[in-house]
């Protein structure tokens, strides 16, 4: 069984995040419209769009679901993200 290493899940954690927040813009919310409609706080959904916080599953396919997109498309596209982004 492959196991994540600690640096990969904080690059991970870090490109869904990133994912988040670009999502939030591109269907024209703002984090704090976001996170009301995802029912947590802004302070919080700001720790996970940061890095600072690892994202439960539940959290990134609340997000997911607020725009209408299957939560694997979501992972996908953070993967992709994170790809892109290795030195």
């Amino acid at each position: 069984m492959h196991h994540m290493d600690t640096e990969s899940a904080e690059a991970f954690n870090t490109a869904i995040g990133a994912q988040m927040r670009a999502e939030i813009a591109a269907h024209g919310y703002t984090v704090k419209g976001a996170a009301e409609a995802m029912g947590i706080s802004r302070g919080v959904l700001i720790r996970y769009l940061d890095g600072e916080r690892n994202i439960p599953i539940s959290v990134a396919a609340r997000l997911a679901d607020l725009f209408g997109l299957p939560l694997s498309t979501l992972v996908q596209r953070a993967e992709d993200r994170a790809s892109t982004q290795k030195p």
